[in-house]
């Protein structure tokens, strides 16, 4: 609710507009945009999802007005601008993801804001080392001709809404924020600690968590939790530290900045495009131990009008 919320207020929420939905698993996010549109025409959803996933929540769409359809592949290996559904129409994106671990953010991130600046910016940024393709080939930047051509077709990115976690599976290959850490005199090595340093965050809370998802005894909360606790192994959460060096107190503090640095990395790579960008918590630590939300849009002369 909280993250249909953020993304209402951001004017996201509407007719006219494809709701791309990365590390989409069951669909259960893209399910409750539907819910909350109400049958609003010309919305469509693309479900990005690169491993085979059992009980979707698909078939409660078929008595909808939207149009829903998945896309079984790696997020770095999708260009957006060659997906047919998105050909066809041609309306605003809107990125969205709940829980989108570690590296999977930065590649959103790239294939959203790259697919725009393509589309939009005519080719004036220069190209990031990633590029849209569908192998491991690198591909060569377009041609003037084709930037020009794209840019009477595409629309920009409306806008982004992901919640954010797993920062311990991040990695400097696919990090949007490279030159942020760059420009404050940081690499990669440095990157690695704090990547490894900012499991700490959520190894010294899991006792907590674990009592509260016993208690609620909700099936979809506490399967999340797993899922996320199981990345997290003992010897991640202590191998980085002497016993007795720091306390969990200490710990988790020292994770979280780690957490926030990487994520003012991900603001700033956002911002140096066009972009507003924000990070806020969408709900209570005792209800998810990843609770961050990163947000942007676009300039407003840039947000294309609901198509009707």
């Amino acid at each position: 609710a909280s993250i249909l919320g953020n993304i209402e207020k951001l004017h996201l929420l509407g007719p006219g507009r494809c709701y791309v939905e990365f590390g989409a698993g069951r669909g259960k996010l893209s399910h409750w945009v539907d819910v909350a549109l109400q049958n609003a025409e010309n919305v469509q959803f693309l479900l990005v999802e690169r491993a085979t996933t059992r009980f979707k929540v698909d078939g409660k769409h078929k008595k909808t007005n939207s149009v829903f359809e998945r896309l079984q592949v790696d997020i770095q290996h999708l260009c957006l601008k060659k997906v047919p559904i998105l050909e066809k129409k041609k309306l605003p994106v809107v990125g969205i993801g709940k829980h989108l671990c570690g590296a999977a953010t930065d590649l959103a991130l790239r294939c959203l804001v790259e697919s725009y600046t393509a589309c939009s910016d005519g080719g004036n940024e220069e190209p990031e080392p990633k590029r849209c393709r569908t192998d491991l080939t690198e591909v060569a930047p377009n041609s003037a001709v084709d930037n020009e051509s794209n840019k009477e077709d595409c629309k920009p990115v409306a806008g982004i809404v992901i919640a954010l976690c797993c920062h311990h599976k991040c990695d400097w290959t696919h990090y949007v924020g490279r030159e942020f850490f760059k420009s404050v005199g940081l690499g990669q090595v440095e990157f690695n600690y704090f990547q490894r340093m900012s499991s700490w965050a959520t190894c010294g809370m899991r006792e907590t968590t674990a009592k509260a998802s016993a208690s609620e005894e909700s099936e979809d909360q506490t399967n999340k939790t797993e899922e996320h606790e199981q990345m997290l192994n003992k010897t991640e959460c202590g191998s980085d530290t002497s016993p007795g060096m720091l306390t969990a107190e200490d710990r988790k503090e020292i994770g979280c900045l780690c957490k926030r640095l990487i994520d003012h990395g991900r603001i700033e790579y956002l911002e140096q495009r066009g972009y507003r960008a924000a990070l806020q918590r969408y709900t209570e630590s005792a209800v998810s131990l990843e609770n961050v939300l990163l947000t942007a849009v676009p300039s407003p002369a840039l947000i294309p009008e609901p198509t009707t």
